[in-house]
């Protein structure tokens, strides 16, 4: 089974288009929630951190290699 990317990749000039599109993949995903809320780490399961972290996969993929400093220290999709 192959993964696909985002299609549009965040460099220095795209980023109200970029955003737009990793939503959208992270909402067809069923992950949006990831980058809209802070949850309490009291609150959080196995299967809340497991798909914290598919989003956090998809953010970073979707970055341009020169930005991923940028995140580096994101331990969670809503950091990055």
């Amino acid at each position: 089974m192959s993964t696909k990317r985002a299609e549009v990749i965040l460099g220095s000039d795209n980023h109200f288009h970029w955003e737009f599109v990793m939503r959208m993949t992270l909402a067809r995903k069923g992950l949006l929630a990831h980058i809209q809320m802070v949850k309490p780490e009291a609150e959080m399961t196995e299967a809340w951190v497991i798909n914290d972290m598919k989003a956090l996969k998809l953010i970073a993929q979707g970055i341009a290699g020169e930005h991923h400093t940028k995140i580096l220290s994101a331990t969670t999709a809503i950091q990055a």
